[in-house]
């Protein structure tokens, strides 16, 4: 079993919610390239994730797993468990972030 699918198994019995940059069936793909190291440092999930979070903690979990499917090309962001979790819609990431200042 990949580490994936036991994050949605563990999910749906701790009622947590997951979003993850790729789905079961695929990895994340990279995106921020270092030229001088030669290497990737990140991919396209992180990078969002880490825009959108700096001074938006108000922005609801619907909003930020949008801004992550749009800006993540080649996996799919999912989201694990949001049926058990409460709403999407309405909670914020200020609750994972207290210490951000919202826009």
């Amino acid at each position: 079993m990949t580490y994936k699918r036991r994050l949605s198994h563990v999910a749906a019995v701790v009622l947590m919610l997951a979003i993850t940059a790729a789905n079961t069936h695929e990895t994340s793909e990279t995106d921020v390239y270092d030229s001088t190291l030669g290497v990737y440092l990140s991919n396209a999930f992180t990078r969002t994730f880490l825009l959108h979070m700096q001074g938006n903690s108000d922005m609801s979990i619907y909003e930020l797993y949008r801004e992550l499917a749009r800006s993540t090309i080649g996996s799919h962001v999912t989201l694990y468990n949001q049926n058990r979790y409460g709403s999407v819609y309405t909670n914020t990431m200020r609750e994972y972030f207290p210490y951000l200042e919202a826009e």
